[in-house]
């Protein structure tokens, strides 16, 4: 049945024009689809286009241009394609699957249609160029999510202690808020900050405040759940988001509190923190 499914999608064929005027619409759609992917009902937009492009390519192509070496020059963009689409491991898949359906086409090519298909020579010139393509655009998006990664944690994270920043901060605000008018989660902002941090950088200098600012953070990890989100608002001052009520905040801030009064300082005797909790109330 699948063979005969094959067979009949292979007796559609438009020729060199109707492929030329294929790639055009594929090349004018691609950014449209990536447009629309932006939006967040439309998410998953660009991988449902990648997957009908496998389709097309794997069961159209590989059925209808085995016969005639020309319409095998496509086969080099179709990995490209894919992983610009969606990402490296969906890339891939298409591509291993697209992979797969040609040399399936390429064995059963004299069956269906009762001509010989390319000669072998063309056809693994083609492979090694579809092979060759997959290889650089995995590279490509290997060290692409490298590097979006170490920016999406340079923009998110405060350079000194490591701990998120004031952006990050409020997003993650936003979403609990956006979770609590929906699920009625709650939750609870705890704010404190180092008193009389200026004395320190005045009379110890800038180095030692920083060192107090990140050996504060390492006390505090501890103490942090998995759940839980800390950060640096600003100078001394740090933000916990708990997903707590106001009680069961108040308990886990004199504890954040407890364990800064009871760390040992390497280069202070005694630092002084205040602490300020509340929570988010629907108007």
């Amino acid at each position: 049945m699948g063979i005969s499914l094959i067979a009949a999608l292979s007796n559609i064929h438009i020729g060199m024009n109707g492929e030329a005027l294929g790639a055009l619409v594929s090349i004018l759609l691609t950014p449209i689809i990536l447009w629309l992917g932006n939006k967040p009902a439309l998410l998953f937009l660009p991988n449902i286009a990648a997957v009908l492009i496998s389709f097309g390519f794997s069961v159209g192509s590989a059925f209808t241009v085995l016969h005639h070496s020309a319409g095998l020059v496509w086969l080099g963009i179709i990995p490209i394609m894919y992983f610009y689409l969606t990402n490296r491991f969906i890339g891939l898949t298409l591509s291993g699957i697209t992979l797969a359906v040609y040399f399936i086409a390429y064995f059963f090519y004299s069956d269906i249609h009762d001509i010989a298909p390319v000669p072998l020579g063309v056809m693994g010139q083609a492979i090694a160029v579809f092979l060759y393509a997959t290889l650089l655009a995995w590279l490509y998006e290997t060290e692409w999510s490298s590097i979006e990664s170490k920016l999406l944690k340079y923009s998110d994270h405060d350079f000194l202690t490591g701990i998120y920043n004031r952006r990050a901060i409020i997003r993650h605000i936003e979403m609990s808020i956006s979770n609590f008018e929906r699920n009625h989660a709650p939750f609870s902002i705890i704010l404190f900050d180092l008193d009389n941090f200026k004395m320190i950088n005045d009379n110890y200098g800038h180095e030692i405040g920083d060192h107090v600012l990140k050996e504060t953070v390492l006390a505090l990890q501890s103490s942090i759940r998995s759940g839980d989100i800390i950060g640096r608002w600003g100078g001394e001052e740090f933000v916990v988001i708990c997903n707590n009520s106001l009680n069961n905040s108040h308990l886990f801030a004199a504890k954040l509190c407890d364990t800064l009064s009871n760390h040992k300082y390497k280069y202070l005797r005694h630092l002084q923190t205040s602490f300020v909790v509340t929570h988010y109330l629907k108007n």
